[in-house]
């Protein structure tokens, strides 16, 4: 009869095992694995590029030109593998890993990429965030402007004594964030690659329109002046998941939004005389095309030290 025996008590969280000290000594060592394992963390470091599309390449960022002598490579497509010559206008994500540089050394540095990207139009860097979390675990990187409108109430109270009612206006601060919102979760894997998932938002206001609400408690308290505004949000998401190997460069691009550009200028003094004014001066309505792309880089962190591979993060305590 086996004498080994495993007893688990998952309300205290303890196992009991009876074996040999052989398969005690097996044991400790995997466990030593799995907390060890537990405890790896990874750093991701992002990068978020604007790329003000020229007229010449309305359809977006031609990635093949950083396969074919940029001193880059392309590793692999979200989707998986994918020839040497890509497809510009359908490539969402990729890994990219500089051919002069040690793919396991060096902070993340892109700005010869973005030199690069400035072949499409105007490109200027909008944030570079850097955060850790635990693998498995959901970090958010968020590059927003909080726009604010007001939400405004009608508060009616009637008074039996003098047979009046007392009209009190409150208003309420609503934000509503505008901008790149994107969860990362990182899984890491046995052979030291981490698999992203990557969920980017994109908000922008569109348009305002009127609280009709307003109207009704502006007619109630015979004041025309009082206007209220809600925004409407236009909302672009996406969800991938690729995998990088640890201090890899990744890569996801496409995400494109219009924007309307309005504009007004004219000669001075003359174009302010009424009447005849608007022959001094011009509008300009036009659409201005961009595109976001965001690098990101994981690093697997085994031991979260200063000391140790933190070590090129202590210019920021220094600071």
């Amino acid at each position: 009869m086996n004498s080994n025996s495993v007893i688990i008590n998952a309300e205290s969280g303890l196992v009991t095992v009876r074996a040999t000290a052989a398969q005690h000594r097996d044991i400790a060592l995997f466990i030593d694995r799995v907390m060890a394992n537990a405890r790896r963390q990874v750093l991701i470091e992002a990068t978020i590029v604007e790329v003000e599309l020229s007229d010449n390449h309305q359809a977006g960022v031609d990635w093949e030109t950083f396969t074919t002598g940029a001193g880059l490579r392309a590793a692999q497509s979200i989707m998986g593998a994918f020839s040497s010559r890509l497809s510009s206008q359908n490539t969402t994500g990729l890994t990219i890993r500089y051919a002069d540089a040690p793919s396991g050394s060096g902070k993340l540095d892109v700005s010869l990429t973005v030199k690069l990207l400035q072949q499409f139009g105007n490109a200027r860097v909008l944030s570079s965030p850097k955060i850790m979390t635990l693998n498995n675990q959901t970090a958010l990187l968020k590059v927003v402007d909080n726009e604010v409108y007001f939400e405004i109430e009608l508060e009616e109270k009637e008074d039996e004594k003098t047979n009046t009612t007392d009209l009190t206006v409150k208003t309420r601060v609503k934000t509503v964030p505008v901008g790149l919102l994107m969860n990362v979760t990182p899984q890491i894997n046995d052979q030291d690659s981490v698999t992203l998932n990557v969920r980017p938002t994109i908000t922008r206001i569109k348009e305002y329109r009127e609280d009709p609400g307003v109207a009704i408690i502006a007619n109630r308290l015979a004041n025309s002046n009082i206007t209220s505004k809600v925004p409407i949000v236009q909302v672009r998401e996406t969800e991938s998941v690729l995998e990088v190997k640890s201090r890899q460069i990744a890569v996801i691009g496409g995400l494109m939004q219009d924007r309307v550009q309005k504009d007004q200028d004219g000669v001075p003094w003359l174009k302010e005389i009424p009447g005849i004014g608007n022959l001094f001066k011009y509008r300009y309505r036009g659409s201005v095309k961009t595109e976001l792309v965001i690098f990101l880089r994981p690093t697997i962190i085994r031991d979260a030290n200063i000391k140790t591979e933190l070590g090129d993060f202590r210019q920021f305590l220094d600071q």
